[in-house]
């Protein structure tokens, strides 16, 4: 950097800094002052500090090998960046994936055992209705007995 600090010697007044321009009086002096200005950047010769253009050139490399460098650094800081998000995204979908197989197991389970609930109602009833056809299918049977019973003896035991 040592060209640069030779180059910071050179600073630039702003006009607004020598007398006022809005009068002619004021015109003339920025002008002279500004040739005066040129005239000693001309003859300025930093003491103790040499400025080539070899030594700006070598600024420049340094200054657009470290740019590249950080452009580099910045990219493979992306693709990680990218990377670890990738994964990220990958675990994200597993663990939906998973919950919702969870979730519809769950719901098999609960569905199943309503069905259960309800096969066995319905069983419930078969046998509900089986009892009660059992029983006056007994009922009549007694009652046919019964008939046939008193039947045969108003016939054949008289």
């Amino acid at each position: 950097m040592s060209g640069s600090s030779c180059l910071s010697a050179y600073s630039v007044v702003p006009r607004s800094s020598i007398l006022s321009s809005d009068t002619p009086t004021g015109r003339c002096r920025a002008l002279n002052s500004r040739r005066e200005q040129s005239v000693q950047y001309k003859n300025f010769r930093p003491q103790g500090c040499v400025v080539s253009v070899s030594n700006i050139v070598e600024e420049v490399r340094k200054v657009e090998q470290e740019a590249n460098e950080r452009v580099e650094k910045a990219k493979e800081e992306a693709e990680r960046i990218i990377e670890e998000a990738e994964e990220e995204a990958e675990k994200t979908v597993e663990e939906a994936k998973t919950e919702a197989e969870e979730e519809k197991e769950r719901e098999l389970e609960e569905f199943r055992k309503e069905m259960e609930k309800g096969a066995q109602k319905q069983i419930d009833k078969a046998e509900s209705r089986a009892d009660s056809i059992e029983s006056k299918a007994s009922e009549n049977m007694e009652e046919a007995v019964d008939h046939l019973t008193d039947t045969f003896r108003e016939r054949y035991l008289k």
